[in-house]
């Protein structure tokens, strides 16, 4: 029977840390400031004059891009949310 050994510290603080539950999300957070082209309006000209900011959640499932506005009010969870799943990701990599 092959001799038992112990598992590194790194590996066991690494699964811990993997095991606890918190909220995430996969994908990026996009933000966009947008020109509507009607004729004579300030954000044909400019950058500065745009529309928005609007905020969208963008993820690839089963090999298609799908997108998702959200409200400004939920940005920064959201933002939280789509950090924890990358660290995760690359975590677990």
């Amino acid at each position: 029977m092959p001799e038992r050994k112990e598992i590194p510290t790194a590996v066991r603080d690494l699964a811990q840390l993997l095991s606890e539950a918190q909220p995430m999300r996969r994908g990026t957070l996009s933000v966009q400031h947008l020109r509507c082209n009607k004729p004579r309006w300030p954000c044909a000209d400019r950058p500065s004059a745009r529309h928005g900011p609007y905020y969208r959640v963008v993820r690839v499932v089963k090999g298609r891009t799908q997108s998702r506005h959200v409200s400004a009010g939920c940005v920064e969870e959201l933002r939280r949310q789509v950090e924890a799943g990358q660290q995760f990701r690359q975590r677990v990599e």
